[in-house]
C-alpha cells in the first residue's frame, strides 16, 4: 500500500469525491479542480473502495446517504484499511455526528449540503490539518 501523498499546501490534494448524484459529483470535481486539487470521482461506496486500492489519496469526500453501503459505513471501511486518509461526509438531510453513532469517529470532518465555496476550502483545511498548530505548511 502506498502511503497518501505528502503535500506542501492545500492545493496539491488528491481527492476522491464519492456521491451517487452524477450531477454532485462533477460540481465538486470541476470546482475542487479550480482550486487546484487533483479529483477523481466514483459514484458508490464500492467503486470508491476499489479505486483506493488502485490508487490512494489524501482526502475522501463522501455522501452519507447512497444506494447499498452508506458514506458513513464506507468511512468506516476506509479508516479501518487507510488510516491516514481523511474523510469528510457531507449531507444535505443530516445535521451531522450523532453522539450514539460509532461510525462518525471514523469521520474527520462534516459538510452540511449546501455549502458555500468557502465552506468546502474551510472544511477541506480541517479535515487535512492545514489549520492545526503544527500542521505541515
Amino acid at each position: 500500500m502506498t502511503e497518501p501523498t505528502t503535500h506542501t499546501s492545500i492545493g496539491s490534494l488528491n481527492i476522491l469525491v464519492v456521491d451517487d448524484e452524477p450531477m454532485i459529483r462533477e460540481f465538486l470535481s470541476d470546482l475542487l479542480t479550480l482550486r487546484g486539487h487533483r479529483p477523481r470521482t466514483a459514484d458508490s461506496s464500492a467503486s470508491a473502495l476499489i479505486d483506493l486500492q488502485r490508487q490512494p489519496c489524501d482526502l475522501v469526500i463522501t455522501d452519507v446517504f447512497m444506494p447499498s453501503t452508506n458514506g458513513l459505513d464506507m468511512a468506516a471501511c476506509i479508516r479501518q484499511t487507510y488510516p491516514d486518509v481523511r474523510i469528510v461526509v457531507m449531507s444535505g438531510h443530516s445535521q451531522g455526528p450523532i453522539a450514539d453513532d460509532s461510525r462518525w469517529s471514523a469521520v474527520d470532518a462534516f459538510l452540511s449540503k449546501p455549502f458555500s465555496n468557502q465552506e468546502l476550502t474551510e472544511t477541506i483545511n480541517y479535515a487535512t490539518g492545514a489549520n492545526r498548530a503544527g500542521a505541515a505548511s
